[in-house]
């Protein structure tokens, strides 16, 4: 008997299962789920991470996001809340990703060394990596709004992104 039950609790505990349980976000646009691949290419945000919410224009996402801060029940003093839009192209130019929450590995939404230019948006910090979870610290900015037209040299060389809070000189992660 105890034989018995050792053989079906190895079934149970041992083997993998074969239910595939989702990791990571998932992409939507105009209401139906799209491969993750396309964030890269179109105007998202992930305020409601693990959901991605993307539009064909820039003009759809920043509707999207006036909507959500306008249901909250404690609006912000300036009707915004902190983020950062990443674009792929320089001068803020191209797809864009505005985005609240870290990313240690940008390949995971189809971003990996696409980011050109930036936008910082009320008091949040960002820091930029080269190589993915967190490797090599390339830019930072601290408090405020921030206006990155281009970054240089480190153009598509962006892996890992964190946005976070400054204390003092020191970006502590939300």
């Amino acid at each position: 008997m105890f034989r018995k039950m050792l053989f079906a609790l190895t079934f149970v505990f041992i083997l993998p299962s074969t239910a595939t349980a989702q990791t990571g976000p998932t992409a939507i646009l105009n209401g139906k789920t799209i491969p993750i691949s396309q964030v890269a290419s179109l105007h998202c945000n992930d305020r409601s991470y693990p959901i991605i919410r993307c539009f064909d224009t820039e003009a759809g996402v920043k509707a999207d996001i006036t909507a959500a801060v306008k249901s909250m029940a404690v609006q912000p003093m300036n009707y915004s809340y902190p983020y950062v839009a990443i674009y792929s192209a320089t001068n803020y130019g191209g797809s864009s990703l505005w985005l609240w929450n870290p990313y240690p590995d940008l390949r995971t939404i189809g971003w990996n060394d696409r980011i050109q230019s930036a936008l910082e948006i009320d008091a949040i910090g960002v820091q930029y990596f080269r190589d993915i979870n967190w490797g090599l610290l390339v830019w930072q900015d601290g408090d405020g709004d921030v206006m990155i037209p281009t970054f240089g040299y480190w153009n598509k060389q962006i892996s890992s992104i964190r946005p976070c809070h400054m204390s003092g000189s020191t970006c502590v992660p939300n």
